[in-house]
Order: C-alpha cells, then sequence, then structure tokens
C-alpha cells in the first residue's frame, strides 16, 4: 500500500503520480520492511496534517463573514432598544404627560370658578334716573325741556354733558352731586379736560343750555334794564327765549333793522334748502316790548 506523500491519498504500487493532488511519487520497496515503515509513518502524518489543514480553513471566517455578523448583533441590539423604548420609556412618558395635562386642567378649572365666584357681576345698563336728561347725548334737547326744570338743575344738566367723561369740578356742591352717582367715575382734572371729545349732540346741547342760561339771567334782569336800553345780544337771546315758549325753535335769530330806540329781530330756521322766515319781531329797545309780524303785540 502506497500513499503520497504531498496529499496523503491512496496509490497503486505502480502509480508515478498521485491522482488526487497531480505530485509526481517515488517507488517504494514494499519488500524493505525498514523503508516501508519509514514511508508508512510519513504518509500518516502527511495525512493528519492534511486533515488538520482541510478542518482549520472550514473554520477560518473571511472578514465579510464577521462583518455581517457584526451588523446581524447590532441590527438585533437596535431593535430591541426600540422596542424597550417605545413599550416602556415612551408609555410612562405618556402616562406621566396625561397626569401632567389632567392636573393643570383641574387647576385651570378651579382657577376660573375661583375668579368667577369671587368675581361681582359687571354692570352694563345705567340708571336712567340719575340723570336730569339721560339721552342729552344721543339727541338734541328742547328749550321747553329746559324751561320745565330748575335753575339749578339747568346747570347740572350742562355739567351733566362734562361727568359722562369724567371731568371733576371746582365747585364742592356739583363734585358732590356727581360723586353720589353710581355711573360716575371722575378721573380728569378740569384744567386737563378738552371739549373735543363730546359728540355731535353733547355740542349742540352745550351750546343751548348755555343759551338758555343767559337768556334766564337776562329775563331776571329785564325789570333793571338801564336807561341805554337792552343790548343787541340780550335782545337776541330775550327774543329766542320768548318763541321758545310759543313751542316753536328758530335756528337762528339776528337783529336786521334798528331805527331809534327800535329793533327788528328776525327768527329763521333752514329746512335744507334755504331759510324760512320763523317771525319778525319789531320792538323798543329800552322796554322789549314791540309787535311781531302778524302786528300782535309782544313783550320779550
Amino acid at each position: 500500500m502506497r500513499f503520497c506523500e504531498n496529499c496523503g491519498a491512496k496509490l497503486d504500487d505502480n502509480e508515478m503520480f498521485c491522482g488526487e493532488c497531480g505530485a509526481k511519487v517515488d517507488l517504494i520497496d514494499v519488500n524493505t520492511p525498514k523503508n516501508s515503515n519509514r514511508k508508512l509513518q510519513n504518509n500518516q502524518k502527511n495525512i493528519k496534517n492534511n486533515q488538520l489543514n482541510q478542518s482549520g480553513e472550514k473554520k477560518k471566517k473571511s472578514p465579510m463573514d464577521i462583518a455581517f455578523i457584526v451588523f446581524l448583533v447590532v441590527l438585533v441590539i437596535g431593535i430591541g432598544a426600540a422596542i424597550f423604548y417605545f413599550l416602556v420609556i415612551k408609555d410612562k412618558s405618556n402616562v406621566n404627560d396625561n397626569s401632567q395635562a389632567n392636573t393643570t386642567a383641574n387647576a385651570t378649572n378651579n382657577t376660573t370658578a375661583d375668579t368667577t365666584n369671587n368675581t361681582a357681576p359687571v354692570t352694563t345698563t345705567q340708571n336712567t334716573n340719575e340723570y336730569i336728561l339721560p339721552d342729552s347725548d344721543k339727541r338734541v334737547i328742547t328749550v321747553e325741556e329746559l324751561s320745565k326744570l330748575t335753575p339749578d338743575q339747568v346747570r347740572l344738566a350742562c355739567n351733566e354733558l362734562y361727568a359722562r367723561h369724567g371731568r371733576k369740578f371746582q365747585d364742592s356742591g356739583i363734585q358732590e352731586y356727581f360723586n353720589k352717582m353710581s355711573w360716575y367715575r371722575g378721573t380728569i382734572e378740569p384744567d386737563a379736560f378738552d371739549e373735543g371729545v363730546f359728540n355731535s349732540y353733547e355740542k349742540q346741547n352745550k351750546d343751548i343750555i348755555v343759551a338758555y342760561e343767559k337768556g334766564i339771567g337776562t329775563s331776571q334782569q329785564s325789570s333793571s334794564a338801564n336807561a341805554g336800553g337792552y343790548s343787541n345780544q340780550q335782545l337776541i337771546d330775550m327774543a329766542r327765549k320768548y318763541i321758545n315758549s310759543k313751542g316753536s325753535y328758530p335756528q337762528s335769530v339776528e337783529i336786521e333793522g334798528e331805527s331809534g330806540d327800535m329793533v327788528t329781530i328776525w327768527l329763521y330756521s333752514d329746512n335744507g334748502f334755504s331759510s324760512v322766515t320763523v317771525d319778525r319781531y319789531t320792538v323798543n329797545r329800552k322796554t322789549g316790548e314791540g309787535t311781531n309780524n302778524r302786528g300782535e303785540s309782544i313783550k320779550l
């Protein structure tokens, strides 16, 4: 029995080359026991070495195999960490967030409830009984309305226009009066008040009241007129007051003619297209007596 010294494959006695690896082999004299044993031992060693080498080659891993294994390990670890995060940490975080949100909502609801319970209701309506002229900021008032008031009430009605806008008053009596009104909020000093805050109705009503107050003063002083007679402005105020007492309210009163002590006073209204004469008075400057355009006797 012969074996290839290179690969250890079995050989026939007459083979010159190994049928497995192709290596040349020497002829062995099988009749010589010594050589035969020595060759046999060498062949057996070569066979073991080849078997060991083949086993080592099978066990040896390439770098690609090692990288693939490392990748698989990292992938498994990553998937496990993700599962742990979403199932444990994220769920716990959601529970904490929901708990905190519920706590905040409850605190907000409690605060709102406390605020609602502790806040007095806001009154948006005003007590019209506290006003002398409740809507003097929404319409033009008439002299007839003023004629039904006392002089003190007329004065307060005028100051009422200012009080609506928070003006304070130097007159202690007027200030004390408005302090008692639930709607009054005095915040602006008299010197700092600007009449520019008045709307168109308030501006007209202020002028009407002021003119009416002057008319009252003129009427009260008529019995003590001086020797020179009434001034033009006094006659105008007296004429306006007189015609108002008759239920007529002309927009303009003017003096358009004088002859000695006699004065002609014209009273007009505007109908939107032209001025219309309401009446015409011819009166004595000293006495305030005279006639209207119909020849009827009048006394301003």
